[in-house]
């Protein structure tokens, strides 16, 4: 008469040991995707920056008053500094000599 009891008790905790393991087996796994994700979101931010710093490079090229510049450099100029812009870069990006006399020129953005 015992033995039904004790099948069902033995059932009963085994059923709570395993719902205790795949609880904890679910927060590992949220635990480890979680800091797969930190680690994506550092290796986004470092490379945004990266492209942050090509786009100030571009994007602060002085421009000669005599001769003309090409309106493919002038252009290149316009869109490094709408990149950084657009990228949330950190800092001001100062307007490059001879930038607002060209862009205005050939009917680009100014900044």
């Amino acid at each position: 008469m015992r033995r039904p009891v004790y099948a069902f008790a033995a059932l009963a905790l085994l059923c709570l040991l395993l719902s205790g393991a795949a609880l904890l087996l679910a927060v590992h796994y949220d635990n480890v995707q979680q800091a797969a994700g930190q680690r994506e979101v550092a290796r986004l931010q470092t490379a945004v920056l990266a492209s942050c710093a090509f786009a100030a490079d571009l994007g602060t090229v002085p421009l000669p008053p005599e001769p003309k510049p090409s309106k493919l450099g002038v252009q290149l100029v316009a869109d490094s500094r709408a990149q950084w812009r657009k990228l949330g870069c950190p800092g001001s990006l100062p307007v490059p000599s001879g930038f607002a006399r060209w862009a205005a020129y050939y009917h680009l953005p100014e900044d």
